[in-house]
């Protein structure tokens, strides 16, 4: 008995032994491939992949001496466990990060691609199989060798497709977010036919009793997804305060999700879908999902999942091709299945108006193939269906077909970052029903409220979608535990600064405003955080812009407002970045101006409704905030007033004669008309604007005829016992502005005039204001150009003295 339990114990070592050590050569190989191959534009995945070939069948497990050591007894299954656990907990995060309203949104279109993909590959490989079945010399049912080959054919392994999509920052793109849903679904369907082959195969119960597991499976994994979803709440409440669960309760997470997908692989089904669905039913809000991401993400993306990826390399044998005609059947089964997909997947998204690229590139990144190709593999080699040189002959068609897929991914990422450069920027010219990406950027629980009420009125009906990333900007500074004396720091943590250090009490605070709000309106919002120095801190938030595709940025003025009204200021170090940011930002900037908007709860339902004044003056910063407001006016609880500031008839005749007296008349002639496009675009806009929200009841049209700004200024402070927030553009164009508003300093060029009177200590209101700056593309200006409209402008005055 001691003898038997010495030999378990051993066997066990030896197995565990075998894990890390194999693990850790996969790794150390991927990592070391990666970094040439990245510079390419590769992603990871091929590396992993690759990584995988030269350690499995194809590399070191052949050689006779190496091989031995690396794989004992030429047992590859050690790697087989880790796998499963990638495979798991990477669905399961995918099923917990999955942006759902808007995969929602694209259900019609993400199925009909999937389908048509499928459909395909459903019909080459049952045509095609015959052939293969002759040419790889198998010998089992041709009729389950038929569906072995369509499966093959019809899957898209969708943890490897996100990986290579989420590491070339494609995640948010809408290309990237369609692959995602057409992977999922195709996924889902392949499961489904996957686990019809495996009840098929099976002869050991009858079709009653199959039926009966079938049932049973669902109703574990509805259950089980019920209590999941009960868990979490209960967790949330428990730790409401906290910024993270503990760590026995981190692991009893983990185990449930192991249990309940163990339990279903058991049970013959696969536990992708079991772990997918676990992640879908864990609420978003709270700590909980918090701590979940925080903690396992990383062990799961840089050691499971590379394991995951680079096992089916490891499966893979390269040296079945050295045979001609098990060549041939490798090149057939590539080629055809890559056809299939690109052929079905394009009809797809030719019969949806999608352009033919589009539809190419689709194709060829849903053809990489993973995990599920390697389980029907595996049941097709257990029941006999496939023998082992057509088992080798499919598993390098996986490898393959998946290699093949990064410069594709690559393509994309080239291809997107041309089309993000030639696409007009700014919320003007996107229509009112089209998604709205924020960033919105704070340093402090005091700046949150007033941001997520801001977001909240500009989420409008249904089909006027918003994507929220709230971001927390930390400074980074040194630890003061340092400077202090070794009893002090010990003094029961009352000088311990780990807990401020890198503004975990603000971010804990932060939380529970954040938590609360999804809560309260069902917007889900993404969590990020940067410490950085000041000096960094603009480039880095840009750069974020620039990964999640933001439409606008939204930061917190550094002043805030006191009790009695008057604006305060103590947080200089945020005017010095906000006066940075709008060098580097992609799209539109917004600095949010509060004076009371934080103290708003509850919009939705306020009975009063949220009434909202657009300051229009001219200019493509007015009519970027006025395109802001034809959002917020979608919002069943916002009235929405557009006021529109004229000069009065005998100020704009003392204004011309003023300009008829310069002598420079090159300068007169660009001046004139540049305020005439700048003027044209007005109206049209303005046109427009009346057409879509004035004339449907939606907003209120005002003009306001002025003669200077003093009047202006008046007026403007007038409206602000009215109205709880203002909209205003940046470089608002009106002579009404040309002199700065004395009266109310100019301290804040990033703000403009209209900004500073708004934010001004002196101005007395309550009124919250943000000011927005459209993007501005700055094309280098080409000398012929230049050279020829100067040329214009010289005939143009030569006609004038004639």
């Amino acid at each position: 008995m001691k003898n038997n339990c010495g030999l378990y114990v051993a066997n066990d070592i030896n197995y565990l032994i075998g894990i890390i050590f194999q693990s850790f050569l996969l790794l150390s190989i991927s990592n070391l491939l990666h970094f040439p191959l990245r510079r390419l534009g590769q992603p990871s995945a091929v590396s992993q992949m690759l990584a995988g070939i030269l350690l499995g069948r194809s590399g070191i497990a052949s050689s006779p001496y190496i091989g031995t050591v690396v794989f004992p007894d030429g047992n590859m299954d050690y790697l087989s466990s880790m796998a499963s656990l990638g495979r798991m907990f990477y669905m399961f995060f995918l099923g917990l990060e999955l942006n759902v309203p808007y995969i929602l949104r694209i259900k019609r279109s993400s199925t009909i691609v999937a389908v048509g993909g499928i459909f395909m590959c459903l019909i080459v490989g049952g045509v095609i199989s015959p052939v293969i079945y002759w040419m790889t010399r198998a010998y089992g049912d041709r009729f389950l060798f038929a569906v072995t080959v369509m499966l093959v054919f019809t899957d898209t392994a969708s943890p490897i497709l996100v990986r290579m999509v989420s590491e070339l920052k494609l995640a948010t793109s809408d290309f990237g977010r369609l692959a995602t849903a057409v992977a999922l679904i195709n996924d889902i369907l392949c499961l489904f036919l996957v686990a019809l082959l495996a009840q098929t195969t099976t002869r050991e119960f009858s079709v009653g009793e199959k039926i009966g597991v079938g049932i049973a499976t669902l109703l574990i994994l509805g259950s089980s997804a019920y209590l999941a979803r009960i868990g979490v709440r209960w967790l949330n409440r428990k730790n409401r305060q906290r910024k993270h669960i503990k760590n026995s309760e981190v692991v009893s997470i983990v185990l449930f999700i192991v249990g309940v997908s163990s339990l279903i692989e058991l049970m013959g089904y696969n536990s992708m879908l079991s772990s997918f669905f676990l992640g879908l039913a864990i609420p978003r809000e709270g700590c909980t999902a918090r701590t979940l991401v925080h903690r396992l993400i990383y062990p799961v993306q840089n050691i499971l999942l590379p394991i995951y990826i680079g096992y089916a390399g490891v499966q893979t044998s390269f040296f079945v091709m050295n045979s001609l005609r098990f060549t041939l059947s490798v090149v057939a089964v590539v080629v055809l299945s890559t056809v299939a997909k690109v052929g079905g997947t394009v009809a797809a998204t030719q019969y949806l108006g999608m352009p033919l690229q589009d539809g190419l590139l689709l194709g060829f990144l849903l053809n990489v193939k993973g995990h599920i190709d390697i389980i029907v593999l595996g049941l097709s080699s257990k029941h006999h269906i496939l023998g082992a040189d057509a088992l080798m002959v499919f598993l390098v068609t996986v490898a393959m077909s998946t290699l093949m897929v990064g410069p594709v991914v690559a393509a994309v990422a080239r291809r997107e970052k041309k089309q993000r450069k030639l696409k007009p920027s700014g919320i003007e010219h996107q229509s009112a029903e089209t998604e709205l990406v924020f960033l919105a950027c704070v340093h402090s629980p005091r700046d949150a409220p007033s941001v997520l009420n801001l977001i909240e009125i500009s989420t409008g009906p249904d089909r006027a979608p918003v994507t929220v990333y709230m971001m927390q900007l930390v400074e980074l500074q040194k630890k003061t535990k340092t400077d202090l004396l070794y009893h002090q720091q010990e003094d029961d943590g009352q000088y311990s600064d780990d807990e401020d250090y890198g503004g975990r009490n603000h971010a804990r605070r932060i939380n529970v405003t954040v938590d609360a709000f999804m809560v309260d309106t069902g917007i889900r919002v993404w969590q990020l955080k940067i410490v950085s120095l000041l000096d960094g801190m603009d480039v880095r938030t840009c750069r974020m812009a620039k990964d999640v595709r933001a439409s606008i940025v939204i930061v917190p003025f550094h002043r805030f407002q006191r009790v009695d009204g008057k604006m305060v200021g103590g947080r200089d170090w945020i005017k010095d970045v906000n006066q940075q940011i709008p060098a580097n930002v992609p799209c539109t900037l917004g600095i949010l101006v509060d004076r009371g908007l934080s103290e708003m709860t509850q919009i939705t339902n306020t009975q009063e409704g949220f009434h909202v004044a657009v300051l229009f003056f001219g200019g493509e910063d007015d009519r970027e905030a006025a395109a802001f407001g034809g959002r917020l006016a979608l919002h069943p609880s916002v009235s929405l007033t557009l006021f529109k500031f004229v000069l009065s008839e005998a100020r704009r005749s003392v204004i011309k004669m003023q300009a008829s007296k310069k002598a420079d008349a090159y300068e007169i002639l660009v001046e004139i008309t540049e305020k005439e496009n700048e003027s044209y675009r007005d109206d049209a806009f303005l046109k427009s604007f009346y057409n879509r929200f004035i004339q449907t009841g939606k907003a209120k049209y005002e003009e306001k005829i002025m003669d200077d700004g003093k009047d202006t200024a008046d007026c403007i402070a007038a409206m602000g016992k009215f109205y709880s927030l203002f909209l205003v553009g940046k470089d608002s164009r009106s002579p009404l502005l040309e002199n700065p508003l004395n009266d109310y300093g100019d301290d804040c060029p990033n703000l403009g005039h209209v900004g500073n009177l708004l934010a001004s200590t002196c101005f007395t209101t309550t009124a919250s204001a943000l000011v927005l700056q459209k993007h501005k593309k700055k094309p280098p200006a080409k000398k012929e150009e230049t050279a020829g409209k100067i040329d214009d402008v010289t005939h143009q005055q030569n006609q004038q003295e004639e």
